[in-house]
């Protein structure tokens, strides 16, 4: 996936669609895990990230605290 920005002339010059093509996704993923009976949180859940379809090559591991919340993972693509 790319991330494509508005093209901006500055003073002339105008920003490369090339340029703009090679820009890559980032993002923050955080994920909160609750109980589905009543909806309390989730502790010590363990959380295996990985590529759609690809589920045993795992991109990072993570584990929530006792408020069903896991630490930020930085994304890229």
């Amino acid at each position: 996936m790319k991330l494509f920005q508005p093209i901006q002339e500055s003073q002339g010059s105008t920003e490369s669609k090339e340029m703009q093509e090679n820009l890559i996704d980032r993002g923050q993923l955080q994920i909160n895990v609750t109980s589905s009976v009543n909806a309390f949180p989730v502790k010590e859940a363990r959380i295996s990230i990985s590529y759609t379809g690809i589920p045993e090559s795992i991109l990072e591991q993570v584990v929530t605290d006792s408020s069903g919340q896991a630490e930020v993972v930085e994304l890229s693509g």
